[in-house]
């Protein structure tokens, strides 16, 4: 396994396929999420499908998003992901869409981490889904935060709750 650096970066067509020693004591994979054992992070998102079918769905054994996670195997535009219902923390995550959709699982709004200019690592994606019983968390939480100089809600083309 490559040990994490301090950036992410995504390769469409380039890996199929990532395997972890089941020993390791740093990285564990979970369908297919690699995640880093000792902080629950994510390291590695292995996309299935294609183009417009595409998707990731985040393994539950991933508490926080940071900025230096990788997206593989997926061709065109990444279409969903789906987060982890176990989602606790957003710490500097990259993860302003490249894709389309974003699902929010947990009914539990996770911790936000502001970069270091202070903006709010949130989701930016053309829809965003939260669960039904957190709307109004969620939504606090992008009017709350500054994504550039506008509030994060501001930036969102839709706002989903299923």
């Amino acid at each position: 396994m490559v040990h994490k650096k301090d950036y992410s970066y995504s390769r469409k067509n380039e890996i199929h396929n990532i395997t972890v020693d089941k020993n390791s004591e740093a990285y564990g994979k979970d369908g297919h999420t690699i995640y880093d054992k000792r902080d629950g992070s994510l390291v590695v998102a292995i996309a299935e499908g294609k183009s417009q079918n595409s998707k990731y769905i985040m393994s539950d054994k991933v508490t926080r998003l940071d900025k230096n996670n990788s997206v593989i195997n997926y061709k065109g535009d990444l279409n969903t992901i789906y987060a982890s219902k176990n989602l606790s923390k957003i710490d500097g995550a990259n993860i302003n869409c490249y894709y389309k959709d974003f699902h929010f699982q947990n009914e539990k709004v996770p911790e936000i981490v502001l970069d270091e200019e202070g903006v709010a690592p949130l989701p930016l994606c053309d829809s965003i889904y939260v669960p039904k019983n957190a709307d109004n968390d969620y939504r606090e939480i992008y009017r709350m935060y500054k994504c550039g100089n506008d509030e994060c809600i501001e930036r969102l083309g839709h706002w989903n709750v299923e």
